[in-house]
């Protein structure tokens, strides 16, 4: 199972540094998952949030990965699905970082 507290630290998230938005919908108040929509907002969350450690399935089915963004000083991560699967993603706000040639420009989804 997976969290985003696990999510974001696979991508080297700067947590004493960080920040992480949140979709909640303005009907039942709940975090948002996956391809849920609806009337919602972004909602600034706390790093010490224990919605950090809630556990959801990133197989294949159904996205359940709560809707996020996030940023430290030095990347933006988010969720990216393919062919049923969720995974971490991290884009660096630096952009001559993709010049080194150990690093690959992002491409997720599919």
């Amino acid at each position: 199972m997976a969290t985003l507290r696990k999510f974001l630290s696979l991508r080297d998230f700067d947590f004493a540094n960080g920040r992480l938005l949140l979709r909640r919908s303005l009907i039942d108040g709940g975090y948002l998952r996956g391809d849920d929509w609806g009337q919602s907002e972004g909602v600034w969350v706390q790093l010490d949030d224990p919605i950090l450690d809630v556990e959801f399935d990133s197989g294949f089915g159904s996205a359940e990965c709560f809707q996020y963004v996030a940023e430290d000083d030095s990347a933006i991560y988010f969720p990216s699905q393919h062919d049923g699967s969720t995974s971490p993603e991290k884009v660096w706000k630096d952009l001559c970082r993709y010049e080194e040639i150990e690093v690959d420009p992002p491409f997720p989804g599919g």
